[in-house]
């Protein structure tokens, strides 16, 4: 499942450097970030300076994730981590306790990102570093298909003004692309015209 964050209220508890990876990631796209940490890194701090995130250099007090939708915690407080987790629950929010399967209500996948060309690998929480490589021969295989998703993406729309709401017309037309034995986008501009 992929879900859209932007403008998503996250809180992020924990400033370190794996907090800081979390925030970089919520930032990325483009949610709507807190953090609370007493300490924090440089990097988050130069985040908050820069009004990229809402920074509180203060403790985590009861109460802190009621009006988040989504939390992070990045403690190494194995209490704490306990009193966030089973608070955000009763508020009914999404949590996850870094490296805590058993606290979280969801995982972070290791994301291969090849601009638009996105997949996403879990192990449930139980291998990050399997995840990590798994990831990276991910990328390795599949960066050739960025231009033509790039291509794809960019026809898409004259393909729906030829087919009109024809979407069957247009699924063949699509699948007909990707069935060819090139798919070089040079080669497929002048063999399917728009």
């Amino acid at each position: 499942m992929w879900v859209k964050l932007e403008r998503v209220r996250c809180l992020v508890v924990g400033a370190g450097s794996i907090g800081y990876q979390k925030i970089q990631s919520l930032t990325e796209y483009k949610a709507s970030v807190t953090v609370i940490a007493r300490q924090a890194v440089e990097e988050v701090i130069r985040l908050g300076r820069d009004k990229k995130i809402k920074l509180l250099l203060r403790d985590y007090r009861t109460g802190d994730c009621r009006p988040f939708e989504l939390i992070v915690v990045a403690t190494n407080d194995s209490v704490l981590n306990k009193k966030i987790s089973k608070e955000a629950r009763r508020f009914k929010r999404w949590v996850n306790v870094v490296d805590v399967p058993g606290l979280c209500s969801f995982y972070y996948g290791s994301i291969a990102r090849m601009g638009d060309l996105q997949i996403s690998v879990s192990t449930n929480g139980q291998s990050p570093a399997l995840a990590a490589k798994i990831k990276s021969r991910l990328e390795k295989q599949y960066s050739a298909y960025v231009p033509l998703l790039n291509y794809l993406g960019g026809i898409r729309k004259r393909v729906k003004q030829k087919f009109g709401s024809d979407t069957k017309e247009r699924d063949a037309f699509f699948r007909r692309i990707l069935e060819e034995e090139s798919l070089n986008v040079e080669y497929l501009r002048k063999k399917f015209p728009l």
